[in-house]
């Protein structure tokens, strides 16, 4: 199979489906983290929860670097990574982003539901992630999750496949 149409296939099928798990547990963990609170009596206030908020996100973008450098080290050769190839990965980022400009200034900077709502079914390897950021109403998430993985993961596979951060002798144990 040609080398950019692997690329395409991770940028638009394999980053999506590793960003909806990863956003899965971490959203399942804050839930839970909220509903022990709530079950102590100890009610989350607005700073609270949006710092807990801020760390699952920081925690989340950790791991889709780490995925990214495993990605790069350890699943493909380096003699194939061009400066395309890095510019392929992101290329749903580049069109999310564009299709949030032209919906935005569509629909004459309303933020409404049904804004919401073109967004969501045009952003198509995102449907998970964005529906469930519609249906909790934070809006911010359809556009930040997904533009923020692709770069992340991006950036861990570009770090892995130009510096050495996995020795060769760390998985022998020595």
């Amino acid at each position: 199979m040609n080398t950019q149409l692997k690329t395409l296939m991770l940028a638009f099928v394999g980053i999506p489906i590793m960003t909806h798990i990863v956003a899965l547990v971490l959203l399942t963990l804050f839930d839970l983290i909220n509903s022990i609170c709530n079950g102590m009596n100890d009610e989350f206030n607005s700073p609270e929860k949006s710092f807990l908020l801020c760390g699952v996100l920081l925690l989340g973008g950790l791991m889709m670097f780490v995925e990214g450098a495993v990605w790069g080290k350890r699943c493909s050769n380096s003699a194939l990574n061009t400066p395309l190839r890095y510019c392929l990965m992101l290329l749903p980022a580049l069109l999310l982003l564009i299709i949030w400009i032209v919906i935005i200034s569509s629909a004459h900077q309303n933020y409404s539901y049904n804004t919401y709502a073109d967004f969501l079914f045009l952003a198509f390897p995102w449907w998970g992630v964005n529906l469930y950021f519609l249906i909790s109403g934070w809006a911010w998430g359809m556009l930040i999750i997904p533009i923020c993985s692709q770069i992340l993961f991006t950036l861990g596979y570009y770090i892995a496949q130009h510096r050495n951060i996995f020795p060769d002798n760390a998985q022998r144990g020595q």
